[in-house]
């Protein structure tokens, strides 16, 4: 070979390894947790060392963050034309000439208005430009590159700029979005905030305190304009110091004011505006703010209002994302406020009745009963303009108490006051109290409460000071289902005709609705259950994890009928009744009473008892249906009293799981917040539920008997051999991950062969068969015993090291030289230890260490227990084909 082609190989190698450090530079880089700026720096530091650069320099802006990096060899300083070559290169970047993208262009090349020192004609230039986002971030600096020595090597190290652009760019399109998520995020919040606002102090009020909490500045004010009077008032603030309180200031301002020339202009006005220095003054006195900005809340081309915002804390800083968010804001402000003034025009009773098809079609457009009383409550509330409204319903007709309901108020003061309102019909309040439409009346209007006599319901009246109110009753058909109730309890309210006669009419409307979300609501509980059942039938199939499948059919079927509490009971035998397993309870939202599917009633127990009484074919329709357990079972006490008053049940709904004609579990519903007759569609469906999951019980009990089998050994009904070698695998990789300790003792029965000779098989099992039941008695139940194979007898100690190990495996043969077998006498054993620290946290050489000093006490004398610390003495161990039947003889 020619030295050349020799150089040749020697430098192709040498670039293969350089491209091979780098690559796996480049991989550890991206699976790291560092930001853009480490990465960088990491690989300027890199790249430097192996490519024996004099010096890198990076200057970079991009999210937000500075990057001034000199990695210098020589100590050089930062480079004294910087600026220069910055305004230089921004100014010559044409994103059209291919000579400024990912190339390295030495510093003569460039049109510099500056003689360049003899170092600068060693140094050159990559500028971090972006062909997407058309932008420079930075520039790179390289001085005295001796490491580029090859064309390929000038190509790895472009690559590694280049990919460094990649990181910045990546970095700055990743904080514009983020800026621009949480600009969407806080303008989605707010808007939801003043959905459905109808008072322009209340939409003003949401606005600043957003702005406030959002730039957390010190101080932020409305200032109303109002044209006709040619006047600004500030009528809301949040001041953080009560000195720059300005609420009620008001000052005359004409048009050709400059600020209302500009602010009409919808221009954004900061303390860099000379005629805002001066205004400053009356918001702060003598002191200079750090933030002073004006907005304008305007909508096509009306000044409707000011928001100003000022600080006087050095560390308060607002950037140009923030004012645009903050102009988004007073945007949406502007709208809302837009909105409340043609709501303040339009108050009149023709208006308002104007109202009455956009609140039904908002109402009507709603799938669900308690949307439709949620949306009802808030859209009347506010039309009427009344302190609280609620809407309330029976879910079911023969219910007297309201079992549904939604109310808005304007404060919760109000909605608590109104929740109080003795509306149910019971014993306590009764018909006299007025507050209930009667039957032929749709309507009751009180304006003035303290003209009524409300019976016994007076003193709850008097104490929410409760001065006018309004109802109208919600019917379906021929019965009232519920009732639309408006209350003032800060001054009295007359009642118009129009207004009654308006929320008479949003009723009819309200009615149609409920009607349509209960057909919904049928609808998709029909295609629930469908779903629920194939997911049990789809559970059965896929998976033998009773729990699992017990739980979740459970939970769904609870959700689906709305029960308070719904679970599955599985027996071992009903007669007499032995409970197997409850599984996990499903509790609704208002449950705070959990476990209660741990007691079992009286009627229970005699229910479930009685079925297996019945022919086979009636078994599983033996249903269980108590529609009022208080009633039922009101004279009862002792221990069921006592699960009555804890459970708070009012109705309950049993259905058996029956299989293969026998009766295996049972499916419980408990309703307590009401009662409730389940209709005949709901009972037939829990039938359904109940016979999937029987299946599935069934099935899961036969997968455990085969699995059992599977890990057992026949006689004994110790783990056989493969459970234990799965067991001290998964405990040996616990281990390590952990650092706890692991023991494993190796026992072989001394003599079984003689004793199989003697007495014959039978007698060799009893001896096997007394072993083990020692053996349980002497470990704890986190411990893995298993009969390993003939006489020999393994056991795994997790959290357990060699000196504890050692003392356990003496008070097994302790225990074993105890126990007598019928014919042989006393027992014993050959014991070997193995254990962490001694050992390592491995599989196979804690089970060869404790084999093999098993084989030494065999070899010793038998009857003993050695530690494999005497390995130590006596190195490897040789196992002869013939030891196992000498120590036998």
């Amino acid at each position: 070979m020619r030295p050349e082609e020799k150089q040749f190989k020697i430098n192709k190698q040498e670039e293969d390894e350089l491209k091979s450090t780098l690559i796996n530079k480049l991989l550890e880089l991206q699976g790291s947790s560092l930001n853009a700026k480490e990465q960088i720096v990491t690989l300027v530091n890199f790249v430097q060392s192996i490519l024996e650069i004099d010096t890198i320099a990076v200057y970079a802006n991009f999210a937000s963050e500075q990057l001034n990096l000199i990695n210098s060899k020589s100590g050089a300083k930062q480079h004294a034309m910087l600026g220069y070559m910055l305004e230089s290169i921004s100014e010559q970047v044409d994103f059209k000439e291919q000579r400024y993208f990912n190339s390295l262009i030495p510093l003569s090349e460039l049109n510099i208005k500056k003689e360049l020192s003899p170092a600068d004609q060693h140094t050159y230039l990559y500028p971090i430009v972006s062909p997407h986002a058309k932008q420079i971030y930075g520039i790179v600096l390289i001085t005295n590159p001796k490491g580029l020595n090859t064309p390929e090597r000038n190509k790895i190290f472009l690559f590694l700029l280049n990919y460094m652009t990649k990181i910045i760019e990546e970095s700055d399109l990743t904080s514009q979005v983020h800026e621009k998520d949480h600009r969407l995020k806080l303008l989605s919040k707010l808007s939801n905030s003043l959905k459905g606002i109808l008072k322009a102090e209340k939409a003003v009020e949401i606005v600043i305190k957003e702005i406030y909490n959002f730039l957390k500045i010190e101080d932020i004010y409305f200032i109303r304009w109002i044209p006709q009077e040619k006047r600004l008032e500030v009528n809301q603030e949040i001041t953080a110091d009560k000195k720059h309180s300005l609420k009620g200031f008001s000052h005359i301002a004409s048009n050709k004011n400059p600020l209302i020339k500009l602010l009409y202009k919808n221009q954004l006005l900061t303390y860099k505006n000379k005629n805002i220095r001066r205004l400053s003054k009356v918001f702060l006195g003598k002191e200079t703010p750090s933030i002073f900005f004006l907005i304008p809340v305007l909508i096509r081309s009306e000044l409707l209002g000011i928001i100003a915002c000022s600080s006087t804390s050095p560390f308060t800083e607002a950037s140009s994302e923030d004012y645009r968010i903050t102009q988004d804001i007073a945007g949406q402000l502007a709208v809302i406020l837009n909105q409340a003034n043609l709501y303040e025009e339009s108050l009149s009773t023709a208006q308002r009745e104007f109202l009455l098809n956009s609140i039904t079609t908002m109402i009507r457009d709603t799938l669900e009963v308690d949307g439709v009383l949620e949306k009802t409550a808030r859209e009347v509330g506010q039309v009427f303009g009344v302190n609280a409204c609620g809407a309330f319903i029976h879910k079911d007709i023969e219910d007297s108490k309201f079992s549904q309901r939604a109310i808005w108020a304007t404060s919760d003061e109000f909605k608590n006051k109104l929740m109080r309102l003795p509306l149910d019909s019971n014993d306590e309040t009764g018909p006299e109290s007025q507050l209930l439409p009667d039957p032929i009346t749709q309507s009751v209007a009180i304006s003035m409460t303290s003209s009524h006599n409300f019976g016994k319901a007076q003193t709850i009246i008097d104490e929410i000071n409760c001065k006018s109110y309004l109802a109208c009753s919600l019917n379906k058909g021929n019965k009232t289902i519920g009732v639309l109730v408006l209350a003032h309890f800060e001054q009295h309210r007359i009642w118009t005709n129009s207004e009654i006669q308006l929320l008479e009419a949003i009723t009819d409307q309200v009615e149609m609705a409920l009607s349509q979300a209960e057909l919904y609501q049928h609808v998709q509980q029909t295609e629930r259950q469908m779903n629920l059942l194939h997911q049990v039938s789809s559970a059965i199939r896929d998976t033998l994890n009773i729990s699992t499948v017990m739980a979740r059919t459970a939970h769904d079927l609870g959700e689906i009928l709305s029960s308070s509490r719904c679970f599955i009971r599985r027996l071992r035998s009903a007669d007499p009744l032995i409970v197997s397993a409850t599984e996990q309870e499903y509790l609704n939202k208002d449950q705070d009473i959990d476990k209660a599917a741990d007691l079992i009633l009286e009627f229970e127990k005699e229910w479930l008892e009685s079925i297996n009484k019945l022919p086979e074919v009636e078994r599983a329709n033996a249903i269980l249906n108590i529609t009022d357990i208080e009633e039922k079972y009101k004279d009862v006490s002792g221990p069921m009293k006592s699960i009555l008053e804890a459970i708070k049940i009012k109705s309950f709904l049993g259905v058996p799981l029956v299989a293969a004609g026998q009766v295996i579990g049972s499916l419980c519903i408990h309703q307590c917040e009401r009662k409730r007759r389940f209709t005949k569609s709901e009972v037939e469906f829990a039938k359904r539920v109940a016979s999937e999951a029987s299946v599935a019980v069934l099935n899961a009990d036969l997968f455990a008997r085969v699995e059992h089998q599977a890990q057992r050994d026949s006689l004994t009904e110790l783990y056989n051999h493969a459970y234990f070698q799965t067991a001290l695998h998964h405990e040996a990789e616990r281990a390590k991950r952990t650092g706890s300790d692991l023991s494993v003792i190796m026992i072989d029965l001394d003599y079984l062969k003689q004793i199989n000779d003697k007495f014959g098989h039978k007698g060799g099992d009893e001896a096997i068969t007394l072993v083990s039941g020692k053996l349980l008695q002497c470990l704890r139940q986190m411990d893995v015993v298993a009969r390993y194979g003939g006489d020999e007898f393994a056991i795994l100690l997790p959290e357990t090291n060699l000196e504890i190990a050692e003392t356990i495996a003496k008070r097994i043969l302790e225990t074993l030289n105890k126990s007598i077998h019928s014919q042989w006498g006393p027992l014993s054993a050959s014991v070997g230890v193995s254990g962490t620290p001694h050992e390592e946290r491995n599989k196979d050489a804690l089970l060869k260490a404790a084999d093999d000093v098993m084989y030494v006490s065999k070899r010793e004398g038998r009857n003993r227990v050695t530690s494999s610390t005497k390995l130590d003495e006596l190195g490897p161990i040789e196992k002869k084909p013939i030891s196992r039947g000498e120590a036998q003889q």
